[in-house]
Formats: C-alpha cells, sequence, structure tokens
C-alpha cells in the first residue's frame, strides 16, 4: 500500500522481509552494522559522549553522524574565587589570582546535578571521567547516573573511569565514536572500550 502524503506524494515501501532478505546476502555484516546504526541514529536516538573538563578537549573533535560532545566543567578555588573550567574562564585572571594568593588552592567536581543534566538530554550516553583516584567526578557521574535510570529507564548510560586524565580521556573518547561509527551495540561498544583503557597508561 502506497503511503500519500498531503502534497500527493506517494512512497511504495517493499516488503519488509524481502528487503531484510536482500540485505543478509548482499552486505557484509560490519556495513550493515554501520548503516544500521546511522539509519537509527538519524531517525530515532540521540548519541552523548560526555567527558569532564579535565580531558581538555575544549576545542572538540569530529564526531560520528548524530553524536555530540558533552564537556562538563570542573571548578577551581584560589583565595574564595570560583573558577569554571570552561571554554569562557579568564586563564590569565586566575593565574595572577594565584601568584598574588597565599592561601590554599583547590578543585571540586563536577555536581551530579551537572552530569544528570547532560545524562537526560541523550539516549545513549557514555562518559568518560578523570581517574576516580584524583577527583570525585567517576563518583558524581555514577549518582546521576542512578538518579536518571531511576526516573527513566530506557535510557542506557555508561561511566567508564580513565584512570587518568587529559590525554588518555581524549582516547577513550576517540574509540568510543569510532565504535559507535562502526555501529556496535551499546553493550559491544562499553567492553571493547573497557579492554582498551586496559591498555593506555600515562606516563610522569
Amino acid at each position: 500500500m502506497p503511503l500519500t502524503f498531503d502534497g500527493g506524494l506517494a512512497i511504495l515501501i517493499p516488503s519488509l522481509y524481502s528487503f531484510e532478505y536482500y540485505i543478509k546476502k548482499r552486505i557484509p555484516s560490519r556495513v550493515r552494522f554501520a548503516l544500521r546504526a546511522a539509519f537509527l541514529g538519524c531517525v530515532f536516538m540521540k548519541i552523548m559522549i560526555a567527558v569532564d573538563s579535565s580531558s581538555d578537549l575544549h576545542e572538540g573533535m569530529d564526531c560520528a553522524p548524530n553524536v555530540s560532545l558533552a564537556i562538563v566543567p570542573l571548578t577551581l578555588q584560589v583565595d574564595g574565587m570560583s573558577f569554571v573550567d570552561e571554554p569562557g574562564m579568564d586563564v590569565r585572571v586566575m593565574m595572577d589570582t594565584m601568584r598574588a594568593s597565599s592561601g590554599a588552592t583547590g578543585s571540586s567536581c563536577p555536581s551530579p546535578a551537572a552530569w544528570a543534566k547532560v545524562f537526560e538530554s541523550a539516549d545513549w550516553t557514555f562518559a568518560v571521567t578523570i581517574s576516580a583516584g584524583l577527583s570525585g567526578s567517576y563518583n558524581s557521574a555514577m549518582t546521576a547516573r542512578d538518579l536518571v535510570m531511576d526516573e527513566y529507564p530506557d535510557k542506557k548510560i555508561a561511566v567508564i573511569n580513565s584512570c587518568a586524565t587529559s590525554g588518555q580521556m581524549i582516547l577513550l573518547a576517540q574509540k568510543i565514536n569510532e565504535l559507535i561509527a562502526q555501529g556496535l551495540s551499546f553493550e559491544e561498544i562499553i567492553h571493547q572500550v573497557e579492554d582498551y583503557n586496559q591498555t593506555l597508561h600515562i606516563y610522569y
């Protein structure tokens, strides 16, 4: 049966079974998965790669179709002043304040609310945080994940402890993006990224 729209355009839809049989016979599986991901992403899903600002990804990265990058900022405290680690932060003022200060300087991780806002905006979210041994960002993201999943149980949210910072987080974000583009399932992406993370090491 044709579908007729107000403009008079009719689109004939072939048998789904015949089409599926043709696709399976003629197109390699990896290409099928990539096409499926592209189709589902364009039509149905919004996918997010989220990192905290210790990743140094402020200038972004090239994302696969229908994939967005979100950066959740940490906050620096210097002599009673707070500097949010985002592109608009005045680094010169922060450095001048640090030089003039005789007090302690510290940082605070993103709040669960900040992570939750990102998680609520996508169907699939892959969050990569600075090492849980260096910051509370991972625990904050896990709290946000639980809160959002309670309210939106159909969402899929993975929180990955990079066990490092900066460059390693960038590599993990790029790997996630690459696997999404291949059309892998959410669970397979998590599995491969966790394995990949075990191969990465930062030397100081």
